[in-house]
């Protein structure tokens, strides 16, 4: 029996450590590491197709799909320290008349927080929000808007572009204090034809065209012209999605340069007491629309549909006249915002005076005019069951123009947004919309979110756009005395969509 007390402690011995590799034997591809202490990583990706719920007119997209992939990444490197970075991709097939795919890459919030006390200090690539009304806000004016993203997909998150800016906040309690400081100035995102979302709708350059074109009463001039147009819709509308968008961003504006002083600077004063909140505002701003001038010698003949004469043709094509000019001009924002919180219901109004807006007249003209915006909104919320929210919103222009075009000297808007959460909140069923009073223009965005796990969900909706004034006609004179809003203008892009939405 002396071999059976070897064997146990042979049994009973710790394993050995693995051998080191020896020279000449292959190394691990990458050794495995602990993740860092405070870091997060995460991102989600979305696949959406979207079918027109109207298919009527040429040179509208028909069908849509649209894949999105989002990541962040998030590390707080110090007690007091952390930076983001979050960039997102899309891929998109857009199917009319034609096929269009397209491909952006672009940064989401990405910047660097420092904390120490009462002042956080953050910089960088940031998306903020003044105001406390949640759909109709005329202080929430920090960041500009792309016009043919948030309406095309329903996203209110795809229609703020982050902007670079430096943001300091001071809590001294009750009191708090922010001042943020833009130095660049980034200009709102606009198509002007060749999308759906497009300031010419589908179709309306195209026929348009033509109309602008005026006849000489020579049939062989006539008819040369009216090959002209021809050449020059297919030229313009077969360009592919970069080669039109790059073409438009030339035409259109000239930038303020980048220069400090041409950013925007603004502050803010908040107060808490007990069941409400007041905040003042100022904010000296470029105002991202432009004032754009047309020369005399083209803006003429095209209102009086008439060729220009030797004279206009001799001014137009001197390399050195400026057909077109643009202007971005500065704008004072002094405003404030009130809300009180009681039972479940929740009551806030905003107030906001512009020393400077753009506007038109139907002679093609801009103008300045101050401008006062007022909104209030109740909300009302059951836990997580329920949630209401009704808001009005007032635009004024202080100093109208007789024939102004688009826009009318008031302008009155109601907002409405509702939530009802069921089956532990794995359901969703969100509706809101916007009923102009004046414009008569209806926008309804009905959606459900059903989450099947944890990480992936499924959304579906439509946005239903409708006018119930006069549309706009294919001509000049029409487009110039369009008196609806953006629902009416857009009311032939009805769309439903469908997602399917996986998270990691």
């Amino acid at each position: 029996m002396r071999w059976l007390l070897p064997l146990l402690l042979l049994a009973l011995a710790p394993p050995a450590a693995a051998a080191e590799p020896v020279d000449g034997e292959p190394k691990p591809l990458w050794t495995l590491r602990k993740k860092p202490k405070g870091l997060s990583y995460g991102g989600a990706f979305s696949s959406t197709i979207a079918p027109d719920l109207r298919m009527e007119g040429p040179y509208e997209d028909r069908f849509a799909w649209r894949n999105d992939l989002r990541f962040r990444v998030t590390h707080k490197f110090a007690d007091d320290a952390r930076y983001r970075i979050g960039a997102k991709l899309r891929w998109q097939i857009r199917s009319g008349d034609s096929v269009e795919a397209d491909l952006f890459l672009n940064l989401t919030p990405t910047w660097f927080q420092f904390r120490k006390d009462r002042l956080t200090l953050r910089a960088g690539l940031q998306t903020m929000k003044w105001g406390r009304n949640l759909l109709l806000s005329p202080i929430d004016i920090l960041n500009p808007l792309d016009y043919t993203a948030g309406l095309s997909t329903g996203d209110p998150a795809d229609a703020k572009i982050p902007v670079l800016s430096v943001r300091a906040t001071v809590n001294l309690s009750p009191v708090t204090l922010d001042f943020i400081f833009t130095p660049f100035f980034q200009p709102m995102s606009i198509a002007f034809y060749g999308q759906d979302f497009a300031v010419l709708r589908p179709g309306l350059l195209e026929e348009m065209l033509p109309d602008v074109l005026p006849a000489t009463g020579s049939g062989l001039v006539d008819d040369e012209v009216s090959r002209l147009s021809d050449r020059l819709i297919d030229a313009l509308t077969g360009l592919d999605p970069y080669a039109r968008d790059g073409l438009q961003s030339y035409l259109v504006t000239e930038l303020p340069d980048e220069l400090p002083w041409n950013g925007d600077l603004g502050a803010r004063v908040g107060f808490t007491g007990r069941g409400m909140d007041a905040d003042l505002y100022v904010l000296w701003y470029t105002v991202d629309q432009p004032a754009i001038e047309l020369h005399e010698a083209l803006r003429r003949p095209l209102l009086q549909r008439r060729i220009p004469d030797s004279r206009e043709l001799t001014i137009l094509s001197n390399p050195g006249t400026e057909i077109v000019g643009t202007t971005f001009h500065r704008s004072l924002l002094a405003a404030g915002d009130l809300v009180i919180a009681g039972g479940g219901f929740v009551f806030s109004a905003e107030g906001a005076f512009r020393s400077h807006t753009v506007r038109y007249t139907e002679e093609l003209e801009p103008f300045l005019s101050p401008a006062l915006q007022y909104a209030v909104a109740l909300r009302y919320q059951n836990g997580t069951l329920l949630a209401l929210d009704v808001e009005f919103q007032h635009d004024i222009i202080l100093r109208p123009a007789e024939d102004m075009l688009v826009h009318q000297p008031h302008n009155l808007q109601i907002g409405l947004g509702g939530t009802l959460s069921l089956l532990q909140d794995r359901l969703q069923i969100l509706l809101t919309g916007s009923w102009n009073i004046l414009r008569r223009d209806l926008y309804v965005h009905p959606r459900v979110t059903v989450e099947i796990t944890d990480r992936v969900s499924g959304i579906f909706g439509a946005q239903i756009f409708e006018g119930f004034g006069p549309d706009v006609e294919p001509t000049l004179d029409s487009f110039l005395s369009y008196e609806g809003g953006i629902p009416g203008y857009f009311r032939e892009n009805d769309y439903f969509y469908g997602t399917v939405e996986v998270t990691f």
